[in-house]
């Protein structure tokens, strides 16, 4: 079977699982890529960490399952036959009915809404527990930036001990139609304590590249990322790699606190989003690069291949281009990169960007390209290949035309702090569970720019390079050189106060 066929068979039998993390169909799933893997003649195994338990600082969601849901109003009805993204992953079971009121974002206090059903656009998580607090019998969450036609996915990622009511999601189209309208929910969900989080090993672990990319995320949703998990598989059987295939963040951070110190791979490369067939989804292929202190040579490899796979003859011949849509970028966080990368793994990452279709039911196949997906796996897996030649050429020229671009993109020159006092990092990875940071300032301005990376991912990783202030604030003003030293200093202090760092002179 050629690499475009069994692209295709795979996209179409993990498509069938609804991935949710914490989900039996999310242990189903990790069955069928092992069974796959030894098709294929690729070595593998499964490993079972679990849900609901304590990782370092940082406590796992609890499993979950779907059976059903449906949402009534004004003699329409929509259940999750028509797509399971009806009912918010995560969401607790019951029944409610009420008047449907809109609270815009939801994440400030809501005023007379006990008894009624909310709807809100806000993080999902605040705006259920506002919801839940102020005496709202019902959620329906909705995003501002989805097609409005488009069911959103969305988790609340909920702990154990935290119950409360149903929550849906819905289209755009439909707040204005339903607002003012009584409304009925029903969600028939279980908990599941003891889920399983299996991670996927394969291949060979004392290779000096690693490969990871995660499986999870609802039924029938292709890019995001059967397609980084397939792409995964096929560098498999191209190159000689180690392929890590993980629950996003709780599986790749499980497994990094069992066995990252043990690992032989010197680089990675994060596949995520990576088949996106960008005349429809409008996105460009980013190679978005480790941190500067952490870069690696497999930057400039795949680099290289890629160029390899994806370029295209000028019109005279004289030159190549690219024929595809495709930059790089300087570190952001949103995967299992970030992980690796807080646990000292120089981790580069694969990744199509903006997607307009992302994280909703019309994510779908023919959304995909296989020629893109392909043509991606086969690059990677050129670039493992290639990475043990060790080309100082290679890399020199690459880290001129990174530093090339940053002067040409007119990025200033990042601040020059001193002093400070010493910092103690008392935890492992990135924030894993932005719930620490409900109560604080941060979570007020998480959203704005690019403070998600800043604050969850780029300032914990670049506390495993610094132990001191200064030396934190000038790496991450080289990265963001608009960062303020002000917002360091009050984020760091903020990690002291919730004992997270500890702080001396």
């Amino acid at each position: 079977m050629n690499g475009r066929d069994l692209a295709l068979r795979l996209l179409v039998e993990l498509a069938k699982y609804h991935r949710i993390q914490g989900s039996s169909g999310l242990e189903d799933a990790a069955e069928l890529i092992k069974d796959r893997l030894d098709e294929l003649g690729i070595p593998s195994e499964i490993i079972h960490y679990y849900y609901n338990r304590e990782y370092d600082k940082f406590k796992a969601p609890i499993g979950w399952d779907l059976e059903y849901g449906e949402l009534e109003w004004g003699g329409r009805k929509i259940t999750t036959d028509d797509t399971p993204l009806l009912v918010v992953a995560h969401s607790p079971s019951g029944e409610a009915r009420g008047v449907a009121v809109h609270v815009g974002d939801g994440e400030g206090s809501m005023m007379d809404v006990e008894g009624k059903i909310v709807m809100a656009r806000g993080n999902p998580y605040v705006v259920y527990r506002n919801a839940v607090g102020s005496g709202a019998a019902g959620l329906l969450l909705y995003r501002e930036n989805a097609p409005g036609d488009a069911f959103p996915y969305m988790g609340l990622f909920l702990k154990e001990e935290e119950r409360g009511i149903p929550v849906m999601s819905i289209p755009r189209e439909l707040v204005d139609e339903l607002a003012g309208n009584v409304v009925s929910m029903v969600v028939q969900s279980h908990f599941r304590p003891n889920a399983k989080m299996p991670v996927i090993i394969a291949g060979d672990d004392e290779a000096k590249v690693g490969v990871i990319s995660h499986y999870c995320h609802p039924y029938e949703m292709y890019n995001d990322n059967l397609s980084g998990t397939v792409a995964n598989i096929l560098v498999a059987k191209q190159a000689r790699a180690f392929h890590l295939f993980v629950p996003e963040y709780w599986g790749s951070f499980a497994y990094m606190l069992d066995r990252g110190g043990k690992l032989a791979q010197e680089s990675f490369v994060n596949l995520d989003m990576v088949g996106e067939n960008q005349s429809v989804t409008g996105s460009t292929l980013i190679q978005v690069n480790p941190p500067h202190f952490t870069m690696t040579p497999l930057e400039a490899f795949i680099y290289r291949s890629l160029r390899s796979v994806f370029t295209v003859d000028t019109f005279g011949g004289s030159s190549k281009v690219w024929g595809i849509r495709m930059d790089m970028a300087n570190y952001e966080a949103g995967s299992d990169h970030d992980v690796l990368l807080a646990f000292r793994v120089p981790t580069v990452m694969l990744n199509q960007w903006p997607d307009r279709f992302y994280h909703t039911n019309q994510d779908t196949l023919d959304k995909v390209s296989l020629e893109m997906l392909t043509g991606i796996a086969s690059a990677v897996a050129k670039s493992v290949r290639e990475y043990g030649e060790r080309d100082s050429e290679l890399v020199g020229n690459y880290i001129e035309l990174k530093n090339a671009r940053r002067r040409i993109d007119g990025v200033p020159r990042s601040i020059a702090s001193t002093g400070g006092g010493r910092v103690k990092k008392l935890f492992r990875g990135p924030i894993m569970d932005q719930q620490v940071l409900a109560n604080t300032w941060i979570m007020d301005v998480l959203n704005e720019g690019a403070n998600r990376s800043l604050f969850l991912s780029l300032i914990p990783i670049t506390m495993e390079y610094a132990d001191d202030v200064g030396s934190i604030t000038n790496m991450v003003a080289n990265e963001y050189p608009g960062v303020s030293q002000e917002m360091i200093n009050r984020y760091i202090t903020t990690l002291e106060e919730l004992g997270m760092v500890k702080l001396s002179d």
